[in-house]
């Protein structure tokens, strides 16, 4: 697909994400053992990087992202990343500065890392909707810090499918990798204005 001038945007959108979504209901639904979808997962990733590689610096069509800094992660318990890689490979290629650090990030550490990246948003992942409390704790304490109150915070993922993402105190929302992509766009350029 990549030979046939697709972006990668589009294997994400169009090829990865159906495939991550029926994975997803065949555990759900308990027709693939927990090493299956494990197993898939890990390949996911293994493509997801070679995709990478072979598109580096190719799409760096918003050079605005170079002086952004954006922090990515799964809240504490969360095991589930490949949307929140798939997000920042495609803010990586478009300019952006990210700072992918991955799931089980304790809060102080996450303070830590906005003051230490100087981040100008933070993108949270939730996909089981029993770790919605860890992402409003972690908003809450983002919040409530004189140093990082003022950034923005964007949730997705799973768990907000039938939970209003509001209500975990979040700025913004985003369905899938590609409204993730334009919604920090957008948030940035209104950063900008103000």
């Amino acid at each position: 697909t990549l030979e046939d001038n697709w972006s990668l945007e589009d294997v994400y959108m169009k090829i990865l994400q159906p495939v991550l979504i029926h994975i997803g209901i065949l555990w759900e639904t308990n027709r693939i053992d927990v090493y299956q979808e494990h197993f898939m997962s890990n390949n996911i990733y293994t493509i997801l990087d070679k995709l990478k590689d072979r598109t580096e610096n190719i799409d760096k069509r918003n050079n605005s992202g170079e002086d952004k800094n954006i922090i990515l992660l799964s809240v504490s318990g969360e095991q589930h990343q490949i949307g929140l890689r798939m997000i920042n490979n495609l803010l990586e290629i478009k300019g952006w500065n990210t700072f992918y650090l991955g799931i089980n990030i304790p809060s102080r550490s996450v303070l830590n890392a906005i003051k230490n990246y100087q981040a100008d948003l933070i993108m949270i992942s939730v996909t089981l909707h029993e770790h919605l409390n860890q992402a409003r704790n972690l908003i809450q304490t983002i919040k409530n810090n004189k140093d990082t109150r003022d950034i923005k915070i964007m949730v997705g993922g799973a768990a907000f499918r039938n939970y209003s993402w509001e209500e975990v105190g979040a700025d913004a929302y985003a369905v899938d990798a590609k409204s993730a992509v334009e919604k920090v766009e957008e948030l940035m350029k209104e950063a900008e204005i103000k």
